[in-house]
């Protein structure tokens, strides 16, 4: 059994070490400049090549969406109070947008409310299930991502 064992245990360093010499012999020389941006690199066996893969598009802003503490906002057909925490006035809800609901800020105003200022965006949904839908949020619910 102990001979078996010592071939066993030969034969596997001599084999491991002639696949680790074939793959390096092999190996095709690949350099990848692609400034973590996801390159991909296609083995061309025996070639010789280098992918430059540089991020063109432009730096974009922070994007504004819906971040509110209600797990949500109301969009709304004019700015409300009582229709923004949905407790009345139900004729001005148009849809209950998610948070993370990407948006653009179109206008804004302020609205007094017992005495303490209210701020409003006007906003256009940018994405999702209410893309394109135009109303009015509380300015606290929105926020930068």
């Amino acid at each position: 059994m102990s001979k078996l064992v010592k071939s066993a245990s030969i034969a596997t360093i001599i084999g491991t070490a002639i696949a680790c010499a074939s793959y390096l012999n092999a190996s095709p020389k690949v350099v990848n400049n692609n400034q973590h941006n996801s390159g991909s690199i296609i083995n061309q066996t025996g070639e010789t090549f280098t992918t430059n893969n540089y991020n063109l598009a432009e730096k974009s802003e922070p994007e504004l969406v819906i971040a509110s503490n209600n797990n949500g906002s109301w969009l709304l057909k004019k700015p409300d109070i009582h229709a923004a925490y949905g407790l009345n006035n139900k004729e001005l809800l148009i849809d209950r947008l998610s948070n993370g609901s990407r948006i653009e800020v179109l206008d804004s105003a302020t609205m007094d409310v017992q005495g303490i200022q209210t701020s409003w965006y006007q906003v256009r949904v940018l994405h999702g299930l209410h893309k394109g839908k135009i109303g009015w949020v509380m300015q606290p619910d929105v926020s930068y991502q």
